[in-house]
């Protein structure tokens, strides 16, 4: 900014020379400075109105985003809703899905109510399948001690065969009233009251206990049980042995023995004759027999399905003394399905004539890969080998047994199904037999791979309560096998 000099003086020529020449400079300055400021407020102007317009297209695109967000979830929600509509499971026949829901409940009690909340749809299908309703399991923690719950089970499974598993201390005499035309009954602990108490429709009757006897039950309870024909006795770690068979039994299609005694002989010899499918669990028994119990020959010409062994691997009990009795008590030239669970060491096998003679068997369910020689030494017709494949010599068992069936050694083989088996998926050696069977025999071996072990014949065995849970592969081949499907 410009200071005047002193005002009480005149400005000499020269400084009012460059005054002139000053002022006529910021004039001209200001001049330009009007019109910057002009063209800036010009701009500032168009600016706004393009400010304007620009909210205006903002507003215009907010109002869209949202119309555009909206027909999204009305697309989506059509989409699902098509989806649904066209998903395979409502492509299911009902009755199809029921069966499903029958399954399920095989493995969880709890299914009805699980099915029966999902959809409309199910909860009708659900309704109108009794079975699905048939499996009852009385215990503390279920529930179904509420006798208005279990009358509800009960109405819904109408017609249906009862299947109650009753895991009670204390099993009341109303009780007892209550299921008396029950299909199957499972007791854990066995219960003190079944004598007095007739049980006209039950077929399958399962006493399942760690520690148990007997000695409470009359010598007929079984006879008050006319139609039955499955009993499952299972008493796997008691101190109280049965030393005698003292109880009368009815026609059995079905018997399953579990425990450290040899009184099943004197059981079995009562229905020797019409036994269709027998299962020993023989435990840590001395060998041989009592004198009390004398080792004789037991006929069973209609024996088709036969287990023998410990229900659990974790039971590492030696079979070596006790296979060779069994095998010289029970004639069965008709077994078509064995299970074998029993426990021999392979350093000391036993000798062919001591070992099981099942000349007509057409499904085994062996144990582990190692003991498949002794398979194809002893059932040269064997149609379908169900094992475990053992972590370390499983590839070079499971190679050699194809070998051998390529060689002629297993003629009828047709089907090998393998438990913990990822290893041997698509292994060179395993790849390499199979197609020199295909070249020899002309025909494909079947093989079925399972990575896991959770349905192993060792874990879902015989034993147990086959009418309510689910079985692997081998377990329906077999079943098919004995009932001639």
């Amino acid at each position: 900014m410009w200071v005047a000099p002193e005002s009480s003086r005149l400005p000499s020529r020269d400084e009012l020379a460059h005054g002139k020449v000053a002022i006529a400079a910021l004039e001209e300055e200001l001049e330009t400075l009007h019109a910057t400021v002009a063209n800036q407020l010009s701009r500032k102007g168009s600016i706004q109105e393009r400010l304007k317009a620009l909210r205006h297209e903002l507003g215009q695109l907010d109002d869209e985003i949202i119309g555009s967000q909206g027909r999204i979830s009305d697309v989506e929600n059509e989409i699902r809703e098509r989806s649904r509509w066209i998903a395979a499971i409502r492509r299911i026949p009902n009755e199809v899905l029921g069966e499903v829901f029958v399954w399920h409940v095989r493995l969880d009690w709890k299914a009805p109510l699980v099915d029966s909340s999902v959809c409309k749809t199910w909860r009708t299908v659900a309704l109108a399948t009794p079975r699905l309703w048939s499996f009852l399991r009385l215990s503390e923690e279920t529930g179904f001690l509420n006798p208005q719950l279990a009358q509800l089970w009960v109405q819904r499974a109408r017609a249906a065969p009862l299947h109650v598993h009753i895991n009670l201390e204390d099993v009341t005499e109303d009780i007892l009233k209550v299921y008396r035309d029950t299909y199957c009954l499972k007791f854990r602990p066995w219960p003190t009251r079944l004598q007095n108490h007739s049980f006209p429709h039950l077929s399958k009757l399962i006493l399942d206990h760690e520690d148990a006897t007997l000695d409470h039950l009359e010598r007929d309870v079984f006879m008050a049980m006319p139609n039955l024909r499955y009993l499952h006795l299972h008493w796997r770690m008691t101190h109280r042995p049965i030393v005698k068979w003292n109880w009368d039994l009815p026609p059995l299609d079905e018997f399953h023995f579990a425990g450290a005694t040899w009184a099943w002989i004197d059981a079995v010899e009562q229905v020797a004759g019409t036994l269709k499918k027998l299962a020993l669990d023989l435990g840590g028994v001395t060998a041989p027999p009592p004198a009390s119990i004398p080792i004789r020959t037991l006929n069973l010409p209609n024996l088709r399905y036969f287990a023998y062994g410990a229900q659990s691997q974790s039971l590492m009990i030696n079979d070596a003394a006790r296979v060779p009795i069994v095998t010289r008590i029970l004639n069965a030239p008709s077994v078509e399905v064995f299970e074998d669970h029993s426990l021999v060491p392979l350093e000391l096998p036993l000798p062919v004539e001591d070992n099981w003679q099942f000349p007509n068997l057409k499904s085994y369910l062996g144990q582990t890969s190692r003991e498949l020689a002794d398979v194809k030494l002893l059932y040269p017709n064997v149609q379908t080998i169900a094992f475990l494949v053992d972590p370390e010599t499983g590839v070079l068992d499971v190679a050699t047994l194809i070998d051998d069936a390529s060689d002629g050694a297993l003629d009828a083989l047709e089907i090998l199904e393998m438990f913990q088996a990822s290893a041997l998926v698509g292994h060179p050696m395993i790849e390499q037999a199979l197609r020199r069977y295909r070249e020899e025999r002309g025909k494909d071996l079947y093989l079925i791979f399972h990575s896991g072990r959770d349905e192993t014949p060792y874990q879902q065995c015989f034993f147990g309560f086959p009418c309510c849970y689910h079985q692997p592969i081998g377990s329906y081949l077999s079943e098919s096998l004995v009932d001639g499907e």
